[in-house]
């Protein structure tokens, strides 16, 4: 009897070795399966770091070359504008606004309270 109990452990230790290795070779299985989507997942993202720095280039780069390009541009049209009211201001006597009409102050008095 004492045999039969030996064999009896040595055949369910077999099966057990045999489930530990069938478990095994899974798990193998599936943490190459999750390498390789990480991998993927991995390359996805680096691509979309690049993506959002050429976005961010795209929006920037026009902001940059309008700011230098139009400020010389704005200031000429400023200074021609303002050449235009030069001699405009000189009759009224320039822009104080004690020199506007009485109506006109109060309505830019009550126009400056709200």
């Amino acid at each position: 009897m004492s045999q039969n109990i030996s064999v009896d452990q040595m055949i369910n230790e077999d099966k057990h070795k045999a489930e530990l290795e069938e478990m095994m070779r899974q798990n193998l299985e599936l943490t190459q399966e999750i390498h390789a989507m990480t991998k993927k997942i991995k390359g996805y993202i680096t691509f979309q770091k690049f993506m959002t720095f050429f976005y961010m280039f795209l929006i920037i780069a026009p902001l940059i070359l309008s700011f230098m390009y139009l400020t010389p541009m704005l200031d000429k049209l400023l200074s021609n504008y303002s050449e235009m009211l030069g001699p405009i201001n000189e009759l009224n006597g320039g822009n104080d606004f004690k020199t506007l009409p009485p109506a006109v102050q109060k309505v830019l008095e009550k126009q400056g309270q709200k």
